[in-house]
Formats: C-alpha cells, sequence, structure tokens
C-alpha cells in the first residue's frame, strides 16, 4: 500500500482511503501530511484528512519552519471549524503574523495551555530569540483572536481555564487594541506599561455605558492589579486612570511610584484613590499631602 503525491495523495492503488489506516494522533505524522498536501496543492485532500481525524489539526510539540506554517496556512484555508493543536510548538519568526487572520476557521484552540503569547522576550519559543524587531499587532491580527475567543468563551476548556494574552514587548495599534476590548471580561491579560496606557484611554472612549463595561473588563482582566511605575504619565492619562477607577469595583493594587506625578495631576485622581486597597505613591513630586492626612479612608505606612 503506497501514497502517491497526486490527487490521489490519500488514495492506495485500489482508489481506496488509507487514512483509517495511519497514526493520525502523531503530530510528526500530521506535520509531514499537511506539508505533501501543501507541496502537491492537493486542496481536495484537506477534507480526507481532517475527516480521519476527528477534525483536529494536531502539531504538539513541533518544530515548524517556514515552509511547514505555509502549509498550516494553506490547510486553515480550505477548512472551517477545524480544531488545532499548537501546544509548545515552536513558530519562526513573523510566521505567527500569517497564521493568526485565520483563526478564524478554528472552532478550537490549544495554544500553550491557554497561553497567548506574542513577547519577544518570553521564555516560550514562539519566535527566534535572535529576533530584532517586536511583533506588531495590526487590525486583521487582533480581530482573528477576538472572533476565536468569543466562539469559544462558554467551551468547557475556557470556562476551566483562563486565556492569558501576554503583549509584552509588542506592539499593537490603537485600532488592533480597540478589537480586543469585546473579549477582556473572558482573558487575563499581561501587556506591557506601553500599552497599558494606551487601553486606558480606548477604555475611556465613547458613552459611558461602554466605559462601564470596559472599565470592569479591563481591572479584571489585570486581575485588579496595574502597575503604572516608571511610566510618565500626562493629565490626559491621569483623567483616563480617574475614569476607569470611577466606573470600576475598584483595584487590590495600584503602583504610580516614579511616574513623576505633581499636586496637578493628583486632582484628577484623589477622588477614586480610595477605591485601590494598596497604593504606591512614592518618588513623584506631590508636595500637598493633605488630602491623605485628612480623609480617614487613608492609611499611610
Amino acid at each position: 500500500m503506497g501514497l502517491y503525491m497526486d490527487r490521489s495523495l490519500f488514495m492506495d492503488r485500489h482508489g481506496d482511503n488509507t487514512l483509517s489506516c495511519l497514526p493520525l494522533s502523531s503530530s510528526s505524522f500530521v506535520k509531514s501530511t499537511i506539508r505533501q498536501i501543501y507541496d502537491s496543492r492537493a486542496s481536495d485532500c484537506v477534507s480526507s484528512l481532517l475527516r480521519s481525524s476527528d477534525h483536529w489539526i494536531n502539531l504538539n510539540s513541533r518544530e515548524l519552519d517556514r515552509v511547514d506554517c505555509t502549509a498550516l496556512c494553506f490547510t486553515l484555508q480550505h477548512c472551517h471549524q477545524v480544531k488545532v493543536n499548537l501546544l509548545w510548538t515552536s513558530i519562526p519568526p513573523g510566521e505567527i503574523e500569517s497564521i493568526l487572520p485565520l483563526l478564524d476557521r478554528v472552532s478550537q484552540l490549544r495554544s500553550l495551555h491557554y497561553r497567548l503569547d506574542f513577547s519577544c522576550s518570553s521564555s516560550v519559543d514562539l519566535s527566534a530569540q535572535d529576533q530584532e524587531e517586536a511583533l506588531c499587532l495590526i487590525t486583521d491580527h487582533c480581530r482573528a483572536i477576538t472572533s476565536v475567543l468569543k466562539q469559544n468563551q462558554h467551551s468547557t476548556q475556557l470556562v476551566q481555564n483562563q486565556v492569558q494574552i501576554i503583549l509584552r514587548d509588542c506592539e499593537v495599534e490603537d485600532r488592533a487594541l480597540r478589537e480586543l476590548l469585546p473579549i477582556l471580561h473572558i482573558v487575563k491579560l499581561s501587556p506591557s506599561k506601553a500599552l497599558l496606557r494606551q487601553l486606558l484611554d480606548l477604555v475611556c472612549e465613547g458613552i459611558e455605558e461602554g466605559v462601564l463595561r470596559h472599565a470592569e473588563s479591563l481591572c479584571r482582566a489585570l486581575d485588579g492589579e496595574l502597575d503604572l511605575s516608571e511610566t510618565r504619565l500626562d493629565q490626559k492619562a491621569c483623567g483616563s486612570l480617574a475614569l476607569v477607577l470611577e466606573h470600576s469595583e475598584g483595584l487590590s493594587e495600584l503602583d504610580l511610584s516614579h511616574c513623576q506625578l505633581t499636586d496637578h495631576h493628583l486632582q484628577a485622581l484623589i477622588t477614586h484613590l480610595h477605591k485601590v486597597q494598596v497604593l504606591e505613591l512614592f518618588n513623584n513630586r506631590i508636595q500637598d499631602r493633605r488630602p491623605f492626612l485628612t480623609d480617614k479612608r487613608f492609611e499611610i505606612w
């Protein structure tokens, strides 16, 4: 029984389907098969592969090169509602960006134990360590992420395992970041401080009802901890932070140390700072401590 690299890719010499006899649970087999499908451009064989694998594309613990990633994209382009396993899969620099827009075709995604890590400095090898330029997520990327998570938000896996989106050491356009707002309530977010500032401004756009919803979702996604230490905050940023505090249930911790805050900046924040359990304000330019001394809701230590 042999495999032939033509339109009868998965047929034996008698015309019978060979897929039922093959080790489809093997990620090495799947990697090799989608590569062969791509090399022969046998798009009609994708459905046969998926039917025999219960619609799973299993690439668990595989190291993919650029052609493998192109083969994966080719496969995804010719299927719908497929399930993809990318647990501990190594993907080369730049290829994540080509895969992301196709995630709307994925009905279930297993990726790095419910971690979507787009940070070039991460210990998880989603991209090469010698990558010089940070990954830049555009609108299509974030829209695909949102689409997949919204489709699966009620699945047992996501109910029991909150997805963590890590956005350190990467760039996200404002329009792209706005696409993530509707899923903040179902994810755990680990952004860089620069992206956190962007998020604060975006959350405060629009009507009051939207601000309330997004402010609550952002605080929940950050697990109640907001670290803006060593980040220079202007009056606009302080106003955005004040709105988030006003429309949220509060924070367990807010770190505003080394932010070059002045008494003027504090005027926008002081009304809502009592909603923070642990507030760090050291190494700023605040001269007037009376608001904290006279308000019994604050305890200085």
